[in-house]
């Protein structure tokens, strides 16, 4: 179900390109996970919920009520809401699905963290193989998702923009600029601890094994998916994944890990130098003409000035914030989703709060401080750090998305999903790792820790 939860979201706009243009591909296989919940609910209901699991139940029952609440008393248009609830928060069903597999099981977080793996494999064959229909064969309407763009697009469509979507536009799977770049700088950060994990120290651990830890594998990805990134010019995605792995280095303690990983990076960089030479000084250093004043100011300051945001705020009503914009027909919700919903600024994923409602922005910021705080617990273990400095990327990633935030879109929103669930579970396994390090249980010598982190209180009494 998990796979193909992230096989349905990655592929969304292709089975809408190919086969029948309806948003309701995405509500597959939720229903199908959600059929599945209430026949085996006995295993779902005896499941101890810790503060992750409370946030993300919360979540679906607040978009539940929200949606509801807006159908009856607001006069909401029925097919708005029910759109909304399916693309933003129906999907949370795999974060419980996820969750629920890999409770209490190591080897089955491996498993679920295989499915990025795939997903990156196959996000880079597309992108490769769309690189050389574009940009060598000069052919990019024959992609089938290329072409429904430019027939989405035929209103304002001009010879020179059908020539940038036709011969120098790669738009992969994900069917955008900004989407794609986001979902291969989260799968940078969360491939690169993998690659500096030592598997010698934790031999007795089987599912350290996974071909997961493979440095020649994890290598290939990582370049690939570095070259994706800078190719399809996702900026806030580099800068994110750029932090991300500066977290990375800081965190490691091994001279042979450190070495080998900065000659990576040193060698990446001299690949990559004319490109980022020239994102800088596109972005932070050549003043442009930008707005309706014709105000000369660098790219990156319009994107992030402050006083927009503001402005926003104080020009929107108490009720879009209160209620949210898209269930009370706020004119401020003319976009027909949050990534086009722009607001009064550039920085639109701030806007979200209006957008969604105040009690959105206050159950998504406190998931994400649980997050933050189960993946640095995780680093503070011997065995699970590199998954912990994994997470963290992820939120860095994620959290810096503001400009367009493409994280609310199909494939980068479930892969989130999932790798929460793991998260939340993985954090419980360590906890009795915690706890034996303070003498509390003692289980017999010569388990595995997968075995010892089974073990319970009851149990080793």
């Amino acid at each position: 179900m998990l796979a193909a939860a992230l096989a349905a979201a990655f592929f969304y706009f292709p089975l809408r390109a190919v086969f029948f243009d309806v948003f309701a591909w995405i509500i597959v296989v939720p229903i199908v996970a959600g059929l599945y919940l209430l026949t085996v609910r006995r295993r779902y209901s005896k499941m101890r919920l810790n503060a992750l699991d409370r946030i993300a139940l919360l979540y679906v029952m607040y978009g539940a009520f929200m949606s509801v609440v807006a159908v009856l008393f607001l006069g909401a248009g029925e097919p708005q809401i029910v759109r909304v609830f399916v693309h933003y928060y129906f999907p949370v069903i795999i974060y419980f699905i996820a969750r629920r597999y890999t409770l209490g099981s190591a080897a089955n977080v491996m498993n679920v963290t295989k499915l990025a793996w795939i997903l990156a494999a196959v996000l880079l064959a597309d992108f490769f193989v769309e690189l050389y229909v574009v940009e060598i064969r000069e052919s990019g309407a024959s992609i089938p998702w290329v072409r429904q763009e430019i027939v989405k697009k035929v209103a304002v469509m001009t010879p020179d923009l059908f020539e940038q979507y036709n011969s120098g536009r790669v738009i992969t799977i994900l069917n955008g600029l900004k989407r794609p770049g986001m979902a291969a700088a989260a799968l940078f950060v969360l491939v690169l601890p993998f690659l500096y994990t030592l598997r010698q120290r934790h031999r007795e651990d089987s599912w350290f094994r996974s071909s997961l830890f493979n440095p020649v594998v994890n290598v290939v990805l990582l370049g690939a998916l570095a070259f994706m990134a800078f190719h399809l010019q996702n900026k806030t995605a580099i800068l994110a994944a750029a932090l991300a792995l500066a977290i990375g280095l800081l965190s490691l303690r091994s001279a042979r890990s450190l070495f080998f990983t900065s000659v990576l990076v040193a060698v990446g960089l001299l690949f990559a130098f004319g490109a980022i030479s020239s994102l800088v000084r596109a972005q932070f250093l050549t003043p442009v003409e930008i707005g309706e004043f014709g105000t000369s100011t660098t790219i990156f300051a319009y994107t992030v000035d402050a006083q927009r945001v503001v402005e926003g705020y104080l020009e929107s009503d108490f009720y879009s914030f209160l209620f949210g914009a898209h269930i009370i027909g706020s004119n401020l919700a003319n976009a027909t989703s949050p990534s086009s919903f722009s607001g009064f600024s550039e920085l639109r994923g701030t806007g979200f709060p209006i957008y969604f409602g105040f009690g959105w922005a206050l159950l998504v910021l406190s998931a994400m401080l649980v997050a933050i705080r189960y993946s640095t617990r995780l680093t503070r273990t011997a065995q699970f750090k590199f998954f912990g400095l994994a997470f963290i990327g992820l939120v860095v990633v994620y959290g810096s998305d503001l400009h367009y935030p493409s994280s609310m879109d199909h494939g980068p929103f479930e892969l989130f999903l999932m790798m929460a669930g793991a998260l939340s579970s993985l954090h419980e396994i360590a906890r009795p790792a915690r706890v034996q390090s303070q003498a509390i249980i003692e289980p017999a010598p010569g388990l595995t820790f997968e075995q010892r982190s089974a073990v319970r209180p009851s149990e080793a009494d």
